[in-house]
């Protein structure tokens, strides 16, 4: 029957996944390994390929929950900082909520405070929350990381240059 077949996959390896994978077969991979996760919900090696595939189905809260609950059995502190800071940008870029990215971003950077893609998405935040202190950490961090701002140096500018300090915001803006 289909629910013996099933329980027959779930002890054995994730061969037919893989295979399904290489068929294209992206509804029958995706049905498998969210049996998998159904009876072992902290399998890696089912939640990693979930996350391409809600990804590729513009199932975007499920994406940023497969990303999460990888972020939590992450064995570095970097490695649990990116897929922290790839649900963030989940949220940013797919499901729009600014604050659940923002909240994202802060944590990726306490997980690891040198993670550079989340300290420079940190320094919008900071910008609209006023936070000229912590702006100019994550501007120091940058530098000494030798980590380009882009787009944000206008924002950071405009931060200092508010808060009266002009004499950080000039060199941001050559």
């Amino acid at each position: 029957t289909g629910s013996d077949e099933h329980r027959v996959f779930a002890r054995n390896d994730l061969s037919q996944l893989d295979r399904a994978f290489r068929l294209r077969d992206a509804a029958t991979a995706r049905n498998y390994y969210e049996l998998v996760l159904a009876q072992q919900p902290e399998r890696a090696e089912a939640l990693r390929p979930l996350v391409d595939i809600y990804a590729a189905t513009g199932e975007w809260d499920r994406c940023a929950e497969m990303l999460g609950r990888l972020a939590y059995q992450a064995e570095t502190p970097a490695e649990r900082a990116e897929l922290t800071y790839r649900e963030a940008e989940v949220f940013r870029l797919h499901l729009l909520d600014e604050e659940r990215a923002s909240a994202g971003y802060l944590k990726a950077v306490d997980y690891h405070p040198e993670h550079a893609p989340s300290l420079r998405r940190l320094i919008p935040y900071y910008f609209a929350e006023g936070d000229v202190s912590a702006l100019g950490e994550v501007l120091a961090e940058l530098d000494r990381q030798r980590e380009p701002i882009g787009d944000d140096a206008v924002e950071a500018a405009l931060g200092f240059a508010i808060a009266g300090d002009e004499a950080r915001a000039a060199p941001l803006l050559q």
